[in-house]
């Protein structure tokens, strides 16, 4: 019965979440266990090329050390792979 109840809240949540900045979304998807919305809100922060550290540590809004190691670490290494492609074809293509 209650995750009947979590997946109905999840679902209507979710469209909530698309307007929210992706750190806020991060913080409420981590506190709440929420997978897909963790996947959805790091991958768009993971895009963003225009992402600075002062982003990720806003004071009603702040990411732990940890996860801004691995956003920007990720982010490093998806522009390695991008530029350099594997068999001369990019894997990866992103845009803000």
């Amino acid at each position: 019965m209650n995750a009947q109840i979590r997946a109905k809240a999840i679902h209507a949540l979710t469209p909530l979440l698309e307007t929210r900045d992706p750190v806020e979304s991060v913080i409420l998807a981590k506190r709440y266990s929420v997978k897909t919305w963790l996947e959805k809100n790091y991958t768009d922060l993971i895009k963003n090329s225009d992402l600075i550290l002062e982003d990720l540590r806003k004071p009603q809004a702040a990411l732990d050390w940890e996860t801004i190691s691995r956003i920007f670490a990720t982010q490093t290494l998806a522009g390695r792979i991008v530029s350099q492609g594997i068999n001369g074809k990019n894997l990866l293509v992103f845009s803000s």
